[in-house]
């Protein structure tokens, strides 16, 4: 075999865990994220009297 394709062949076999294991740790990151994710809800609100000021009823 020639120089070059043995030099293609170790490129190859070295790019291939090294894209996989990015792939899968994007996925892991998508998944943590839902599992993690941190949401605030909004649910009421009250104005004061004369309106200047409010407050807000969250769930987190």
């Amino acid at each position: 075999m020639s120089r070059r394709r043995w030099i293609g062949i170790v490129a190859a076999v070295l790019a291939v865990p090294i894209v996989v294991g990015f792939v899968f740790l994007v996925l892991i990151d998508n998944v943590m994220s839902e599992f993690g994710a941190c949401r605030v809800v909004r649910q009421s609100s009250f104005a004061s009297p004369n309106g200047s000021k409010s407050v807000v009823v969250v769930w987190k």
